[in-house]
């Protein structure tokens, strides 16, 4: 189980999550946009408890979420933390009362999937998920681009 830490540019740890994106190559030009919520996520027992292992963050749209900067700090990967931020994500989410949950992904369409999330074409899209800047041009159109329903 990981404890969530809310960030935001005023907060010690976002030098570390912006780094952690840019080591990662995942999109930062848009890290204070309105309507984006940021989060440490540190293990509550193990070898690396109370330490940060990674971030991820959260856009709501409407009755839809972007998942997205989700990022295992280097030495915490292979650990199961990725599925770990993912669904805890997915759990803000749902405490805003998101029905659906949507992402875009270069290298990670496996981890996703192993949490419910299924491949869509842009198309399915709806449009505040399309008018993101991740979707808009952010990230590359190779990018594969997800969905899970959530259940309330």
């Amino acid at each position: 189980m990981l404890e969530t830490v809310r960030i935001s540019p005023d907060t010690p740890l976002w030098t570390a999550f912006v780094n952690a994106l840019t080591e990662d190559t995942l999109p930062t030009r848009d890290l204070e946009s309105e309507g984006q919520s940021f989060f440490a996520f540190k293990p509550k027992a193990g070898t690396a408890a109370g330490k940060v292992v990674g971030f991820g963050g959260i856009t709501l749209a409407g009755a839809d979420a972007l998942i997205r900067s989700v990022v295992v700090l280097g030495a915490h990967r292979g650990n199961g933390y990725g599925l770990g931020i993912t669904e805890a994500l997915v759990r803000e989410a749902q405490k805003a009362q998101i029905q659906h949950a949507w992402l875009l992904t270069t290298k990670a369409a496996g981890l996703f999937g192993r949490a419910g999330f299924r491949p869509r074409e842009r198309s399915d899209a709806p449009r505040l998920i399309a008018a993101a800047p991740e979707f808009a041009g952010l990230c590359p159109a190779s990018a594969i681009f997800m969905s899970r329903d959530l259940d309330l």
